[in-house]
This record gives C-alpha cells, structure tokens and sequence, in this order.
C-alpha cells in the first residue's frame, strides 16, 4: 500500500455496497491525492455470507487485491472501530464531514442516507446508467414486456435473512403493495415481480410477469427493474438503488418504516437528488 491511501471496508450485499461505494467515491474525491483500495476480506464474516458485486462498476485505480497492515485488518475484522471514537482513522456517518486527517483513511459504515453521500451517489448511479444504457439482454427483454403489456408496474419483494429471529427487518405485506398499486390508479395493471417471489403465495395479484422466468443473474435483474417508470420497493437497498437509476419521471412508491428499530425511512430524509419517492 502507499502511504497516503483510502480504504473501503465493504459489507453486505448488492445495495449496501453501493451504499458504501458512494460514500468512498464522495471521499475519493475529497482526498484526491490518496491511493484508492477496496477491503472485500470481511464479506463472508457474517451469518449471510456475500459476494464482492462491484466489479462492473470500479475504476481502474481503485485496487482490490491487497495486504492491510495487520493492525488495522485484526481491528476491522472485528469492527472494534465502530465500538470507540479514538480511531481517527475510521470514517463512518457520524464523523463523515469532519475531514479526519491521517495517512490511512478507513471508510466502514452503512450510509444508507441520500442526503449524507449525495455528490458519491451522483457518481455510481452515472455509472449504473451507463451499465444499464449498454446492457443488450436486459434492453431486449424489457422492449418485449413493454411490446405486450401495458400500465406495467414492477413489484420488489424481500424476505432471505428477514426471516431470521435475530434480524432487525420485516417483511411488507400485502396491503402496502395493495395500497400503492391503488394510488398508482393504473387499469388493469401488468405487475412485473423481482425478488422474493414465493411470498405471492400469500397475496391476491392478477397478471403477473415472475422475472425468474428470464433466467438473470443479480445483476441484470437489478438492471431490469431500473426500467420501468413505477416501481414499488421493499425495504431493501438493492431494490432502492434499482428504482433511482433512472429517477427522472418515476414514481418510485417505498415503505415509510424500513426496520424494527426505526420510526420512519431515513434513506430518503432530506432528498437532495430530488427522487419522486412517495412514502407508505
């Protein structure tokens, strides 16, 4: 490593990442004359073990493969720095605008707030519609559903690890997605469904497109959701991120409650990059 350098720590998965990414390319830019690497070690250390999902989206100077001096990997694998503020090393959402200063910079928190990382978010979703724009498959597939459907609405569902005792998330239920299919005022929608589609056995939908049906790997599923102008997410980051790539005339509709331990969704307070997200 050299010697004035910017790390990312990353954790969880697809959404979460990009919620970091954000946040350390807002750094990056910040810190300009820092080298640039990104910390994957620590991505399987959790009940829910994950994937590195950056690669399409990283720039060429940011570097993957690398040692950490073993001080800081022993206190990052076992996120010591989140427990004590005496890490003036540690950047994380409270300390975040503070501009610490010192030869190694550690990015490692959520930020699961727009208005926090708005200028990092700018950055990735250019990226992200870049990906979209060149994406052959995902364009193919979408053009057909639009060809032969109308009024279509794209449905998120989340369950996975949600159904863990121990997680502080719940899953929606049918009267969110109910009420937000009747604001939408649409007749007769088309629903398109990504996600945790095994939960429709529990609700009342006609015309359904299941998106497991296309056979995408994570990625071109994300891409494809980005698609479409209304959009109902979970509380997921992965479905958040989908439905802001192409947020210019969407109506991107999420739920107000986004976990056990929140009283309301504070992914989109202050909403600086002017989402038109409407709340349920």
């Amino acid at each position: 490593m050299n010697t004035r350098s910017i790390v990312l720590r990353l954790a969880g998965g697809l959404g979460n990442q990009l919620f970091q990414y954000s946040a350390f390319k807002q750094l990056c830019l910040i810190n300009s004359n820092y080298s640039k690497y990104i910390f994957t070690k620590h991505l399987k250390n959790y009940n829910t073990k994950r994937e590195f999902m950056l690669q399409e989206i990283i720039d060429n100077d940011e570097i993957i493969d690398f040692k950490l001096p073993i001080y800081y990997e022993l206190v990052l694998k076992f996120r010591i720095n989140k427990l004590a503020s005496f890490f003036k090393w540690s950047i994380n959402k409270n300390n975040f605008h503070k501009r610490l200063i010192n030869n190694l910079l550690v990015v490692d928190d959520y930020f699961q707030n727009v208005s926090l990382i708005n200028n990092g978010m700018l950055i990735v979703i250019k990226k992200l519609q870049k990906l979209s724009y060149e994406n052959m498959r995902v364009n193919s597939i979408y053009s057909e559903i639009y060809s032969k459907h109308e009024n279509l609405i794209c449905l998120h569902f989340r369950a996975g690890d949600y159904l863990l005792d121990e997680n502080d998330f719940f899953i929606q239920n049918y009267d969110y997605y109910k009420e937000c299919i009747k604001e939408l005022n649409l007749s007769n929608p088309t629903l398109v469904v990504f996600g945790d589609t095994y939960l429709l056995n529990k609700f009342k939908f006609n015309k359904l497109i299941i998106s497991s049906e296309f056979k995408l790997n994570d990625w071109e599923e994300f891409l494809l959701m980005s698609k479409f102008n209304n959009i109902i997410i979970s509380n997921s980051t992965y479905s958040f991120w989908s439905s802001v790539i192409n947020f210019k005339n969407k109506s991107i509709f999420a739920p107000n409650k986004w976990s056990k331990n929140t009283l309301n969704n504070d992914i989109w307070e202050n909403n600086l990059l002017k989402f038109n997200c409407i709340t349920k």
